[in-house]
């Protein structure tokens, strides 16, 4: 992989540290295609489409109501909520598979890197979604470049976890 592809994976660019020209393009249309490529790319495993049988009643309960919203493209926001290790993780995993194995879209940000690595094509939300982590004085949030993301990337009928 180029050192351009390398950061791009990581949501920034080689313009974000001033190495070439400032000139030298690579925003626009060529990203957001190399965005949805990759959200495409993101393998499926077996595994979490065959755990569908391994949920327990009140994962079943979630995940039909949650997939049924997401490929009709009827929208919605859902919270799921549980103490840790009460397989919250498990059904995200779950939903991901299933949505992704139809061809959609899903994205998955969490809070931490260690968090996101639990999933397949998980990121960061700082990194998904351009959102500064250093609090210096002064920087914003480049909520214009956060709603272009979404925007194009992420269609109504599909999907986006936040863990």
């Amino acid at each position: 992989m180029s050192i351009n592809g390398t950061l791009e994976s990581l949501g920034k660019t080689i313009n974000d540290y001033r190495v070439v020209d400032a000139n030298f393009d690579t925003e626009g249309s060529e990203y957001l295609t190399r965005e949805i490529m990759s959200e495409r790319g993101v393998p499926v495993p077996d595994f979490d489409i065959h755990a569908l049988h391994q949920l327990n009643v009140e994962q079943q309960v979630a995940f039909a109501e949650i997939f049924s919203i997401a490929i009709s493209g009827g929208g919605g926001a859902y919270f799921v909520d549980g103490p840790g290790g009460t397989g919250k993780s498990f059904l995200y995993r779950v939903l991901l598979a299933h949505i992704r194995s139809l061809g959609k879209i899903a994205i998955i940000v969490a809070s931490s890197g260690r968090a996101s690595s639990a999933f397949p094509g998980g990121r960061t939300a700082h990194s998904r979604f351009k959102i500064p982590i250093n609090g210096l004085q002064g920087v914003r949030c480049q909520t214009k470049e956060i709603m272009s993301i979404i925007s194009t990337v992420w269609s109504p009928r599909d999907y986006l976890s936040i863990d």
